[in-house]
């Protein structure tokens, strides 16, 4: 028989505007391996090992000129309740103890960053799942997770995030760790990468399109965001429109917070709609 085994699976976006927020999703299943044992796994939960410090932290706390610049936890939920969340900072040795979770000898399991290629002032969050035990037959179940990404993260320098699934007390009700040890699944990784800019563009055509009308306009709107240009009061680009578009118009703002704003719009007369 097979025996209980905790997984979990990272998606998410690869990219976040500084300063911005991105949510993160979280699948805990129970895959059971070759190992002895009952199939069934017994108070889930989940690490979230997150790089606070940034590319260039300076350790615990976060005290200026040496702020933390990197990615902290705001928040989690299952099915749009909130989720129990315990956020550790890992001490001046790297090392934070976690909350219930015991190792085989029965005392709380002391995590250590370096583990998960991280190092001392990054954090340690800890997931309690809602469910008391959690069978093979189950569905795989999402948490998802909001992250913020500091205004002061070094833009294009990929961070790392490491998840890390549980059974608090093993494969059988018993909080006996000497006979039933609690069980850690596979480490789980993907990278979230702060940037300076976000592009996004969207291509409109309005009109009936049955050719009874002799201009159909198509426009293309491009919007730009820069989260480091508050002095910024113009922007221009020139770019061609694409085809045989027409340059429309430009509108360009500036918003609180350093966002810039530019939009432009393209038209394109259609005569071939038949």
């Amino acid at each position: 028989m097979l025996a209980a085994q905790p997984v979990v699976a990272i998606s998410g976006p690869a990219e976040v505007t500084l300063g911005g927020t991105a949510t993160l999703t979280l699948t805990f299943d129970n895959q059971p391996d070759a190992s002895p044992g009952s199939d069934v796994g017994y108070a889930p939960y989940i690490d979230l090992v997150l790089p606070k410090n940034g590319a260039d932290g300076a350790g615990p706390g976060s005290d200026a000129p040496f702020e933390n610049d990197g990615i902290r936890f705001l928040s989690a939920t299952y099915l749009g309740s909130p989720v129990a969340a315990t956020v550790l900072e890992f001490d001046v040795n790297g090392e934070a103890v976690h909350p219930f979770a015991r190792d085989a000898t029965g005392e709380l399991r002391v995590v250590r960053a370096a583990d998960y290629g991280l190092g001392p002032g990054d954090e340690l969050v800890v997931l309690q799942l809602p469910f008391g035990s959690f069978t093979p037959d189950q569905t795989a179940q999402q948490i998802s997770v909001r992250l913020e990404v500091s205004s002061l993260a070094d833009a294009g320098v990929a961070l790392p995030i490491t998840a890390v699934a549980g059974f608090a007390l093993g494969r059988d009700a018993l909080n006996n760790p000497a006979a039933d040890p609690p069980l850690l699944g596979p480490v789980a990784s993907t990278t979230l990468t702060p940037t300076l800019l976000s592009l996004s563009k969207s291509f409109v055509w309005t009109g009936r399109g049955d050719g009874h009308r002799p201009e159909l306009p198509a426009r293309l709107h491009a919007l730009t965001r820069h989260r480091r240009r508050p002095d910024a009061h113009r922007s221009r680009a020139d770019r061609p429109a694409p085809g045989r578009h027409r340059r429309h118009g430009c509108d360009h703002h500036l918003r609180p917070g350093g966002k810039h704003r530019f939009r432009s719009r393209y038209e394109r007369p259609d005569r071939s709609l038949r």
